[in-house]
């Protein structure tokens, strides 16, 4: 069994990126008074940033276990996802710049009635995809050509993809 989590590392800019948000929403509203609009935008500001605090609170909670028999989430929001239940797995790479470069990747399973997002802050990401891979190769679910690509990116392995457009980076690096 391996066991998986974001470490202190992993989240403290977003705890960061939360507290200096709701510190500039927050901040006007105690300290002056504002018009009825100015308080509704910075009100909507600070939901915004209290609610992606929390979500950093319940990442930095979670632990996940990753077994023979799946996937199981411990914490604030547990769940499993057996492997035997897989029915499709995603990984898909977010960049935050155009060139698409300082970029993570999310890996997205779906089993039963659950769905497991994990990002690749994770400890031993690596480990959790290729596993992820392997049960999907192992129950026939077939991977989109975005996510067998990014899967040859990291180096793991994977079953033939399903038929489809080539995905936007591999096009791009194609054409150079």
């Amino acid at each position: 069994m391996s066991i998986h989590r974001y470490g202190a590392d992993a989240v403290i800019a977003d705890y960061a990126r939360s507290g200096a948000g709701l510190a500039i929403t927050l901040g006007p509203l105690v300290a002056v008074p504002t018009a009825p609009a100015a308080t509704v935008l910075l009100g909507l500001g600070a939901a915004v940033f209290a609610l992606f605090g929390g979500t950093t609170v319940v990442r930095h909670l979670t632990r996940i276990e990753v077994d023979d028999d799946g996937v199981h989430v411990r914490g604030p929001r547990g769940g499993d996802v057996a492997w035997r239940s897989l029915r499709a797995v995603r990984l898909a790479y977010y960049s935050t710049r155009r060139d698409g470069g300082n970029g993570w990747l999310q890996l997205t399973l779906h089993g039963g009635r659950r769905r497991l997002r994990v990002d690749s802050r994770i400890a031993d990401f690596h480990g959790l995809a290729t596993r992820a891979a392997a049960a999907a190769g192992a129950q026939g679910v077939a991977l989109d050509a975005a996510t067998a690509f990014n899967f040859r990116a990291m180096g793991i392995a994977t079953a033939a993809a399903a038929p489809g457009p080539a995905p936007v980076i591999a096009m791009a690096a194609s054409a150079e």
